[in-house]
């Protein structure tokens, strides 16, 4: 068998065609682990903050468990149609991990003090005179 010109043409475009293709499926493939990376970032960052269940809907993404983040988002909106105060209990932990962070800082205590001192603005009676 002889290999003419044109079978080293076709060849070598064969060649090119596959080393782009291949570069294009890495590259796509790289964009979704990138994506699944920060997911699982995003859920680490939730769960330290509180927020178990909202944190597990990224996980479960993080891992391609695409029907167990569909089922957990399920339970996500079950529970923020539930009773107020499941939801404040449940918030209660996120709440007091935000405030701690809030008051270690200088401008987050003064930002307190702010709220707070309206808040008791808000509460004082108020004499006759003044409404």
């Amino acid at each position: 068998m002889t290999i003419s010109l044109m079978h080293i043409v076709v060849i070598v475009l064969a060649a090119v065609a596959m080393y782009f293709a291949a570069k294009w499926i890495f590259r796509v493939d790289t964009v979704v682990e990138n994506r699944r990376r920060e997911a699982a970032h995003l859920a680490a960052k939730l769960s330290e903050m509180g927020f178990k269940e909202l944190s597990t809907v990224f996980l479960n993404y993080a891992v391609g468990d695409y029907s167990g983040m569909a089922s957990q988002i399920s339970i996500v909106v079950q529970r923020l149609r539930g009773n107020d105060k499941d939801i404040f209990e449940d918030m209660r932990d996120v709440f007091d991990k935000l405030l701690k962070v809030k008051l270690s800082m200088k401008e987050g205590r003064m930002m307190v003090r702010s709220e707070l001192e309206s808040v008791e603005r808000m509460l004082a009676p108020r004499s006759p005179n003044e409404e």
